[in-house]
């Protein structure tokens, strides 16, 4: 092999090698990225979970109000309507 065949062949190596480094900061940089914007989504997937636990603690205290009322209501409305 000639020399000037081993400068093209190093040189087209050394192309390679630095278009593999390319790739793989693009694909760090990508993942980097996606890592961030999981975080974002996790961070606020968490504040709808509370907000829906918050919601789900109201429904339950508004349906035993309800509950509660309406048995009276029937309550009142059965001793009246009894004793008439």
């Amino acid at each position: 092999m000639d020399d000037q065949s081993f400068e093209l062949l190093i040189s087209k190596l050394d192309s390679l090698e630095a278009g593999q480094s390319r790739i793989e900061e693009s694909m760090t940089k990508r993942l980097d990225q996606h890592y961030d914007l999981f975080e974002r989504h996790t961070e606020d997937d968490k504040a709808a979970w509370k907000k829906l636990d918050d919601v789900t603690v109201e429904v339950r205290v508004a349906k035993r109000v309800f509950y509660l009322l309406t048995s009276a209501l029937t309550g009142v409305l059965s001793y009246v309507g009894w004793h008439k």
